[in-house]
């Protein structure tokens, strides 16, 4: 299998490639390309770090929106990604199908807290702490 790299909304490829080694044959599984020109990764992380600034100001809804259609591909692909996770780490097919479950679990967890915590701010007052004149009121930001 030759990998593409995905790479500011569009799929990279590259003349030098890295190998995929499965760990249980010592095979080469297949290979993504190498990115070693330290201008390129520079770029890359600059784009990532605008990116970050950019999902930050969305809307809660939106990022949910985007959040529930990655969970919900990574459920409909769940088969071909545990296989990948046997090729390439040499998990069995079972608990690489776990993974992948839980993992679309935690992303429905941290939505439904995420909501929890935003709707229901943690305010500490003096009914909490018994601090005269002072109010404390934790929100949370995306990450």
């Amino acid at each position: 299998m030759n990998f593409k790299v995905l790479i500011n909304g569009e799929l990279f490829e590259s003349n030098e490639k890295m190998e995929i080694i499965n760990p249980s044959t010592l095979k080469v599984a297949g290979t993504v390309p190498l990115i070693s020109s330290q201008n390129f990764i520079d770029e890359v992380v600059s784009n990532a770090k605008l990116a970050y600034h950019s999902w930050k100001k969305m809307p809660f809804e939106t990022r949910a929106a985007y959040l529930v259609k990655f969970r919900d591909l990574l459920l409909k692909n769940k088969q071909n990604l545990a296989d990948l996770l046997v090729l390439e780490i040499a998990k069995n097919k079972k608990e690489s199908l776990a993974e992948i479950e839980r993992s679309a679990e935690y992303i429905t967890q941290t939505l439904s807290i995420y909501k929890e915590l935003n709707d229901n701010p943690l305010i500490i007052d003096k009914s909490v702490h018994g601090i005269k004149d002072k109010v404390g009121k934790f929100v949370r930001e995306p990450l």
